[in-house]
């Protein structure tokens, strides 16, 4: 136990010395996702991931999506994030932003966590974020009305979603998202929960919050499926390794496009070696 604490503080240390210097010394942004050493360390996963896949499939532009914006400080982030990820790899990313505006509606029930969240938590001041935003988007009311209409519009394909909504019901509406048409997503995407680990307080578990959100749409669709990543778990020190999920969309007519390549050598040795 002790040895794993200790462990543990090398990582935050290092982290912290990386952040500090990445704000001073331009580091390879792939090396900053891959060691953890970035604000969004999650996030900075997902979209950077995201838009590897979208690279390899051909794609050249993608989106992603925040569910729950609140003062929009993560929103803004993934803003910078997008402009990186394009210099790089050549991927432009959209950035959406999915909120009431008005903060946490009231909960529909015991799934979503009464005890812990309350209405009007979270609110945001909608005109000032505007104002602050460069290039992200912000999607305003209740995400029940909004997922199913937000394709309408032309989109480039959504390839990771970012759920920071709190409740059951809310987490749940969200996912209907994935109910449209296929070839509005990548074949397959990535999926972040925000409300997975918390405390004893908290106590989030698959029966309640947005890991119930996923039970649900798990038994209630055939052909899209969403799981808790295993590349990750390995990983000890990334707190986060548990919060990223992949959504597989089975029926998607690209999902069987070969993506392997010459980096499939390459990661079957690296996977050789940490066994």
């Amino acid at each position: 136990m002790r040895a794993v604490a200790s462990g543990k503080l090398v990582y935050v240390t290092v982290r912290e010395m990386l952040l500090a210097v990445s704000r001073v010394v331009p580091l390879p942004f792939s090396f900053l996702v891959d060691s953890g050493c970035l604000e969004r360390p999650a996030h900075a996963y997902c979209m950077w991931h995201a838009a590897k896949l979208a690279r390899e499939l051909g794609y050249r532009e993608i989106s992603v999506a925040e569910f729950g914006v609140a003062g929009g400080v993560t929103l803004m982030i993934l803003e910078g994030y997008a402009k990186k990820i394009e210099s790089v790899l050549g991927v432009r990313i959209k950035v959406y932003g999915f909120d009431t505006g008005d903060g946490l509606p009231r909960p529909e029930g015991a799934e979503d966590l009464p005890y812990w969240f309350r209405p009007s938590q979270y609110p945001m001041d909608v005109e000032r974020l505007k104002r602050k935003l460069s290039t992200a988007e912000l999607v305003i009311g209740n995400v029940r009305d909004t997922v199913l209409s937000f394709f309408t519009e032309a989109r480039p394909p959504l390839a990771a979603i970012f759920n920071d909504l709190d409740f059951f019901s809310s987490s749940r509406d969200a996912l209907r998202i994935l109910d449209t048409d296929s070839k509005n997503f990548l074949p397959r995407i990535f999926v972040y929960l925000d409300d997975v680990i918390g405390d004893t307080i908290e106590m989030y578990g698959p029966f309640n919050g947005e890991l119930a959100a996923n039970e649900l749409f798990n038994r209630t669709h055939d052909r899209i499926k969403i799981h808790l990543n295993q590349n990750l778990q390995p990983y000890s020190n990334f707190r986060w390794r548990s919060q990223i999920y992949y959504a597989h969309l089975f029926d998607h007519p690209r999902y069987g496009d070969y993506v392997g390549g010459g980096d499939q050598s390459e990661i079957e040795a690296k996977l050789r070696l940490r066994v």
